[in-house]
């Protein structure tokens, strides 16, 4: 599955970002992405306000694949400059520290489950520019403007409202656990079933959660002794 632009898609893109351009034969969206921009934090989003004191302005050299969705359905943006990767290098720090995977080289742009394609502008504008804004905070500025999502499966499963260790049938009927009053199947059981079912949580075990975390925690190949038969 693909997106495709259309002509209005394309207009949109030339006059509000005229330094990133289409590739047609390629399906790509390439170039300079300018930005001066500033966190609402009563909104809780980033808006393009430049005559705020808050306001960062920064740009970066990107490439958005219209053929290559990731697990929510989002086009997969690259940072082609190397700009996060030095700065990586320069705090000794990881990649997924800045949301950057480190194999691919694709950034990523949160937990969208929801999310539904509504136009080239609306996904630069309210998807592609709040995380590198992300980004330029936290390098310029130093902190995060917010927090952010877990890295990876982590990330993932802490978006459940039950517990991966849970059985989500046996709660099918019961109030969701999200305190809403409404039943599980009529509230969150779709979103957790989306969750579940991602790629990366197939055959996803309590034990491979632990042995993950401990990894992560440790940076070593743990011992887990008797205990931890089966974790390995």
């Amino acid at each position: 599955m693909a997106i495709q632009l259309n002509e209005k898609d394309v207009a949109d893109l030339e006059s509000a970002h005229p330094y990133l351009y289409h590739s047609k034969r390629f399906n790509t969206v390439s170039g300079t992405l300018n930005f001066k921009s500033t966190y609402v934090r009563d909104e809780q989003r980033v808006k393009l306000i430049s005559d705020s004191k808050e306001a960062i302005e920064d740009q970066y050299e990107i490439e958005i694949r219209l053929n290559v969705l990731d697990d929510f359905n989002m086009p997969k943006v690259y940072e082609t400059e190397g700009k996060i990767k030095s700065f990586v290098k320069r705090e000794g720090i990881r990649c997924e520290d800045l949301h950057l995977n480190d194999k691919s080289g694709s950034c990523c742009l949160g937990i969208f489950l929801e999310f539904k394609w509504k136009g080239i502008l609306c996904f630069i504008d309210e998807m592609v520019i709040p995380f590198f804004y992300w980004q330029s905070h936290r390098r310029i500025r130093g902190v995060e403007p917010w927090p952010c999502h877990a890295h990876f499966n982590e990330g993932l499963i802490k978006q459940l409202v039950l517990p991966i260790s849970e059985n989500m049938d046996r709660y099918i009927n019961k109030p969701c656990p999200c305190g809403s009053e409404k039943k599980y199947k009529h509230c969150h059981y779709k979103t957790d079933e989306k969750l579940r079912a991602m790629s990366s949580l197939k055959e996803y075990s309590v034990r491979s959660i632990a042995r993950d975390l401990v990894r992560e925690k440790f940076k070593v190949k743990p011992n887990y002794g008797e205990l931890g038969k089966g974790l390995k």
